[in-house]
């Protein structure tokens, strides 16, 4: 299996409610291949695998325990991503991060012909197994915030706050 980066992961905390950070330790060789290194049962091999599968250019990728499953935060191609497996290492979800130069131009543009007066400050891109992406585009101008989820061609305000 071919793997680009890092995979490292803390010694449990005792945080209830909090994402936990789970012993785990791997590095990539010379050879873009995974070390030797033995993984522990903390990440589920199902979970693991779909991991190297998908991400094979993630780098600095972090394992926690979050409730029942598992999370993997880490980078790729400079997007910061999460991925989310229930305990039984099924994928669960993605959700990518990113500046607004990186969200697709027929998105972008038809945010900005309703919101021309708006910035995009952040766009956080959710993908689940049913394959329907929904974008939530975090808005800025000079008296409030807004996040607005972007569905199927379908716009939808979620959140607005006022500056003060």
């Amino acid at each position: 299996m071919l793997f680009n980066g890092n995979v490292i992961a803390q010694q449990p905390g005792n945080n209830s409610g909090q994402l936990t950070a789970i012993g785990i330790h791997y590095n990539a060789t010379a050879g873009n291949e995974l070390s030797a290194a033995r993984p522990t049962s903390a990440i589920n091999v199902k979970a693991m695998r779909h991991f190297l599968k998908s991400f094979k250019q993630a780098d600095s990728v972090h394992w926690y325990k979050s409730g029942d499953g598992l999370m993997a935060y880490f980078k790729e191609a400079g997007i910061k991503t999460r991925v989310g497996y229930d305990s039984k290492g099924v994928w669960l979800y993605n959700l990518r991060s990113y500046p607004e130069l990186q969200l697709t131009k027929n998105i972008r543009s038809e945010i900005k012909s309703i919101y021309f007066d708006f910035c995009i400050s952040w766009v956080n891109e959710i993908s689940t197994p049913s394959k329907n992406l929904i974008y939530l585009i975090h808005l800025e101008d000079k008296t409030c915030y807004k996040t607005v989820k972007y569905y199927q061609g379908e716009l939808e305000i979620i959140e607005q706050l006022s500056k003060q």
